[in-house]
């Protein structure tokens, strides 16, 4: 998954909730995370709306959620309309990221988000990156002296 992945939840009653989102990230990806309210009036009939505590990232090695080996790598905590949090490349494979908050409107929440990853060039592409220019530099200089 490299790009813009969207999300969104949907918590049918007030009260808090809990809403994790499973993914699988590439090697050597950066990666961030946003959450946003979506607030909805209906009228005569009642609203929507969504107050977040907590946004967390975990690595999932085996793909099995809640057991010893999730680790918990970021999380924000506030009492927000969004919330938002980046992560540095990882090694690639499992993850999830748990959505906290308070469903606060007479209908429950609605929300909206999205994870994105960035591919971060290999050690190698730099390298043709560089031979590249080298070669630019050297057909420059041939043209100069001609």
């Amino acid at each position: 998954m490299v790009g813009a992945t969207p999300f969104s939840g949907v918590v049918p009653a007030a009260g808090l909730f809990q809403d994790i989102f499973t993914f699988t990230a590439p090697a050597n990806g950066g990666s961030g995370y946003s959450v946003l309210n979506f607030p909805l009036t209906i009228p005569n009939f009642g609203n929507f709306n969504t107050i977040f505590s907590s946004l967390a990232l975990f690595s999932n090695v085996d793909g099995m959620l809640f057991n010893t080996d999730d680790t918990l790598l970021t999380s924000t905590a506030s009492n927000a309309n969004s919330l938002s949090l980046n992560w540095a490349p990882t090694t690639g494979g499992n993850f999830y990221i748990l959505v906290g908050g308070l469903a606060n409107g007479s209908l429950g929440g609605l929300y909206s988000g999205a994870i994105s990853i960035s591919p971060i060039p290999e050690p190698e592409t730099y390298g043709l990156f560089l031979a590249g220019l080298g070669l630019l530099g050297t057909i420059i200089a041939r043209r100069r002296k001609a």
